[in-house]
């Protein structure tokens, strides 16, 4: 995992990084401590409360190298007590593979149906996190097209799918979609201008908007790819999204690719936006009655 949380605020989750853990915990114990002549580096897993040790920190442990968290099956001394029943039911423990599409048993409906109402309550906030990380801000149509996929496809019942990657997790599990007409921020906007052939940028005031280009048939479409390759070893949970081109005629394995970029899950930021917003609305809902 990539977030991890402080013993006086064990709900709420950090970003991993050295610097993060480093100044909040000031290296000091409990959070560092020798054992069996080596100095391990502990914090506690955010969404169970379990001890979890940090890999990689000082010494490669792993063939990727990759700095991340995992859950550590122990109590662990002034830090946490472990246990098997929250671990088991944990979000963030071994964290399934988006292209799985694995479904959680019936006895975690709980998390599903949280991930649903959090979905429908806060639409709003997680369309805000994707059309920032894409650069793309969808118009209406498409976003009734993805909230089609999603419902279809049961996207909330899915494993992958947790309060800490949800708006990531949400266009993941939606199909390509045709972005003509959307408006796009300058990196893509710049890709299409330079690499396109049936569509350009039309500019109004500080927006691009993607045009077909007169007699043009093509198409253009946005898909999101990835999620599978960046949780191996550890590795930094990233999704992958690109925009295509499609000449009329063309199969779907000759698509132009006009623009490609990975985008970092950033689970720490998405949940705590969500924790606070339910927080203060639930405050005004008990007050204004």
């Amino acid at each position: 995992m990539n977030v991890f949380a402080l013993i006086e605020r064990p709900t709420e989750p950090i970003p991993l990084t050295e610097d993060n853990y480093y100044r909040r915990t000031n290296r000091r114990p409990p959070y560092i401590q020798s054992v069996g002549g080596e100095m391990k580096s502990y914090a506690i897993c955010p969404a169970c409360q379990n001890p979890v040790r940090l890999v990689n920190r000082t010494a490669t442990e792993t063939r990727s190298g990759s700095f991340y968290a995992k859950h550590h099956k122990d109590d662990v001394r002034g830090v946490a007590d472990y246990s098997e029943h929250e671990y088991l039911k944990c979000p963030l423990a071994n964290p399934a593979r988006m292209d799985e599409k694995k479904r959680r048993s019936s006895v975690l409906q709980g998390q599903s149906n949280e991930v649903r109402d959090a979905l429908v309550e806060a639409f709003d906030l997680v369309m805000s996190f994707i059309e920032i990380d894409t650069g793309i801000k969808f118009q209406d149509r498409v976003i009734e097209e993805m909230l089609d996929d999603f419902s279809k496809n049961r996207g909330y019942e899915y494993a992958a799918i947790n309060l800490y990657n949800l708006p990531y997790a949400f266009v993941y599990m939606t199909e390509s979609k045709d972005i003509f007409g959307c408006s796009v921020d300058s990196d893509i906007a710049e890709a299409i201008s330079k690499l396109s052939e049936g569509f350009s940028i039309k500019h109004l005031g500080s927006s691009n908007y993607i045009r077909r280009n007169e007699k043009s048939r093509s198409k253009i479409r946005l898909l999101f790819y990835g999620h599978a390759e960046s949780v191996k070893g550890g590795g930094v949970e990233a999704i992958v999204m690109r925009v295509v081109e499609l000449p009329p005629g063309a199969g779907v394995d000759t698509a132009k690719v006009l623009y490609e970029k990975t985008i970092i899950l950033d689970s720490a930021k998405f949940y705590n936006f969500y924790m606070k917003r339910k927080r203060r609305v639930d405050m005004a809902r008990s007050r204004l009655k």
